[in-house]
């Protein structure tokens, strides 16, 4: 801010922008500290389902907003049928779309309402949309919340714990890989994807998610 305040020519590293604005002024990340960036794999430790759902349920609304930008809104009850689709339980979607409109990542029709009992009809927010990209596509996000999402595999803890004993610096790609082919390997586990067209971008979804992370089929914890 202060290099674009002053009007300077100074570079500053794109991973350095990400860093300040998830981790502000500390070493790791930490919601309490940080009322407007999300752990968007994982809110709180005992949330149920997906660690992607949470980006599934950016996408799908993200694609109604391109889709219908005269009313951007979707009805709460298409969501939960969509992800009924999906294999999702109705009140798993809906803990999880609560949890997006308290953080303020999708908003609802009526802007005073915050809490999901009382919505009816959704759009993504900006936000959200800002969440939505990191999530797909920024190593350093993935990076920081990497270190505060529970794991619920211990294969995966163990091959993480390692991984951190060694200078970031030198296995940064490793935990990537590690990390993300956990959260794909859960997400396989408790959401189906089905092979609809209506699903298409969910698909396209996953198939992002390996290509980020460098997934390899044939890998095992």
């Amino acid at each position: 801010m202060k290099s674009y305040i002053a009007n300077t020519t100074m570079d500053i590293p794109y991973y350095k922008v990400v860093n300040a604005l998830v981790k502000a002024q500390y070493d790791i990340y930490s919601s309490d500290v940080n009322p407007h960036v999300y752990n968007i794999y994982a809110f709180s430790e005992n949330m149920e389902g997906s660690p992607l759902l949470g980006l599934r349920l950016l996408r799908l609304l993200r694609d109604y907003q391109k889709a219908n930008q005269k009313d951007p809104y979707i009805d709460i009850q298409q969501i939960i049928d969509y992800f009924s689709g999906m294999l999702v339980d109705q009140t798993v979607t809906v803990n999880w779309l609560g949890k997006l409109l308290a953080a303020g990542l999708c908003q609802s029709y009526d802007h005073t309402v915050k809490t999901i009992n009382r919505a009816q009809r959704l759009e993504i927010s900006t936000s959200g949309l800002h969440h939505y990209r990191w999530g797909t596509r920024s190593f350093d996000y993935l990076l920081a919340m990497m270190e505060v999402t529970p794991i619920a595999d211990l294969a995966y803890y163990d091959e993480l714990h390692v991984l951190f004993k060694d200078p970031p610096d030198r296995t940064w790609r490793e935990k990537i890989e590690t990390f993300g082919h956990y959260l794909i390997s859960q997400d396989e586990q408790l959401c189906k994807v089905p092979q609809h067209e209506t699903y298409a971008t969910q698909a396209e979804l996953s198939s992002r998610l390996k290509r980020f992370t460098g997934w390899v089929d044939t890998r095992q914890p």
